[in-house]
């Protein structure tokens, strides 16, 4: 799929809107453009590691194992948020605490992109790890409010599918030309500071979401 390919999609994101609640299909967007982005990341932890930090092929897969780890126990968050709300949220408040994590770690990688630090690439494998867990859990709460908003319309979920596929795609475009021209030209943490502020319009998109569509 290509970025040409999505522009037919527009008229279906008119529909949605009419639809669905707007801070709904707006966050849905931003999330899975972000998730398709994270190819400005991995581009640049590639970067980080082999010229910052020197470090061996070996060594660069046995750290990003461990940055993948969050990814492969996405069932847990579904399940913490379904019996532990926060202030009486099931997902809003733990898509908040996502884009919150996002930032943070983010912003901590970026300033820290130095091969002088002491076992840096330690820092920031952590950090790594808590940005991928952020998108990961994100990823999974908005997948349970696109189940509960999709069961309200026939073919609901064929067409947020369709929609949150497409965005991913875009965002997986963007985030790879930008992953590209920042990765040659500058340090790493251009490209660490750009996922922060993703994370950044995230968490307003959060704090904009519509609590009623929980349930």
């Amino acid at each position: 799929m290509t970025i040409f390919d999505n522009l037919p999609l527009l008229p279906l994101i008119c529909q949605l809107l009419q639809k669905y609640d707007n801070s709904f299909i707006a966050l849905l967007g931003l999330q899975y453009f972000n998730q398709g982005a994270t190819s400005l990341v991995f581009l640049a932890q590639t970067s980080l590691f082999k010229d910052h930090y020197k470090l061996e092929p070996s060594n660069m897969q046995f750290l990003f194992s461990y940055i993948g780890i969050p990814w492969t126990t996405k069932i847990v968050y579904g399940i913490v948020s379904d019996n532990f709300p926060i202030c009486g949220s099931h997902r809003r408040s733990y898509l908040i605490i996502g884009s919150l994590l996002q930032i943070v770690s983010m912003t901590l990688l970026s300033l820290n992109c130095i091969p002088e630090y002491d076992r840096g690439e330690i820092y920031a494998t952590v950090c790594l790890t808590l940005g991928g867990l952020s998108i990961a859990m994100m990823d999974v709460i908005l997948d349970s409010l696109m189940v509960i908003q999709a069961r309200k319309f026939p073919n609901g979920e064929d067409d947020l599918q369709t929609y949150s596929w497409a965005m991913m795609s875009v965002g997986g475009i963007v985030g790879a030309v930008a992953a590209a021209i920042l990765t040659e030209g500058f340090p790493p943490h251009y490209s660490f500071i750009g996922t922060a502020v993703l994370g950044l319009f995230l968490g307003i998109g959060c704090l904009f979401l519509n609590k009623e569509i929980e349930a």
